[in-house]
């Protein structure tokens, strides 16, 4: 049985509407966080909610997801709300709970470097591989992320450029024409926007890490011009950039204000980061 919602508040309107690309609009105005419903299936729109909320930490790492308490929430049977946790499940989101619905994944600081290891490889192999196989329709939204994303850097919107830094490089992704490449570098997009989140954890999280246009731009020109060395070259110096800007912020130190209510998860991940922590890229 197919359950038909809307969004029940401007909220959850907008988280649906920013994950799934919310048109031309959303491209031009980033700092609007009211948009029009989408209708979605039950479990369509659950899954969509629930992932913005677990990437963007307003679910944070270990919070149980009880079936029955989202089935009130979302005015749903159990049925839809058990078919989003699968898929969230299948993305690395969540994990299931025998008999207690599921809970939001957490991070294991140990796999860190290794998470951004994949990164870098994805990000230079979908990059180099959106330069040949590219279509007019790529250079279109690739291009339409792009200009979000500097306008959300002119208004110093933090949250709304991790999102939208996310697109851009999804879309390049998807113009690489191979779904194995192109879902597993979401995944790990939407882990490293959960990563970036972090930063927003703390006071000084939005001034202490800045997200650079200038090799977006690098990318755009040689996917554009079809020159597959050139995207490969801007990807990878460009995951470089997070890589170091990364470890340098983690293993900053801290005062004791720092590990207040606001943060204490993350401050057992740092902790925990540090003691496995690898020499920072140059």
């Amino acid at each position: 049985m197919m359950h038909s919602r809307t969004a029940r508040n401007p909220k959850d309107a907008a988280l649906v509407a920013e994950d799934e690309g919310a048109g031309p609009d959303r491209a031009e105005q980033p700092a609007a966080r009211s948009r029009p419903a989408v209708k979605l299936s039950g479990a369509a729109y659950v899954y969509q909610v629930l992932r913005q909320e677990i990437v963007t930490l307003a679910l944070i790492p270990n919070t149980v997801l009880d079936e029955t308490g989202l089935a009130a929430r979302f005015g749903l049977s159990r049925s839809p709300i058990r078919e989003a946790l699968i898929r969230l499940e299948a993305d690395g989101l969540v994990i299931s709970l025998r008999n207690r619905g599921a809970m939001v994944a957490g991070f294991d600081a140990q796999l860190v470097p290794k998470f951004l290891d994949a990164l870098g490889v994805m990000q230079r192999v979908t990059s180099r591989l959106a330069a040949i196989m590219r279509t007019p329709d790529d250079l279109k939204e690739i291009n339409r992320h792009h200009r979000a994303y500097l306008v959300a850097l002119r208004e110093g919107i933090t949250r709304e450029t991790i999102l939208i830094n996310r697109d851009f490089h999804a879309a390049i992704g998807r113009a690489s024409r191979n779904p194995y490449f192109s879902s597993l570098y979401q995944r790990l997009l939407d882990e490293g926007v959960r990563l970036l989140h972090m930063y927003t954890q703390y006071p000084d999280g939005v001034t202490g890490f800045k997200l650079h246009s200038a090799d977006h731009q690098a990318l755009v020109d040689a996917i554009t011009a079809g020159d597959a060395d050139s995207a490969e070259e801007a990807a990878h110096r460009h995951v470089q950039q997070f890589d170091a800007a990364f470890i340098a912020f983690i293993s900053r130190p801290r005062s004791e204000d720092l590990k207040s209510r606001e943060a204490p998860f993350w401050d057992e991940v740092m902790l925990d980061f540090m003691k496995t922590r690898r020499p920072a890229v140059g």
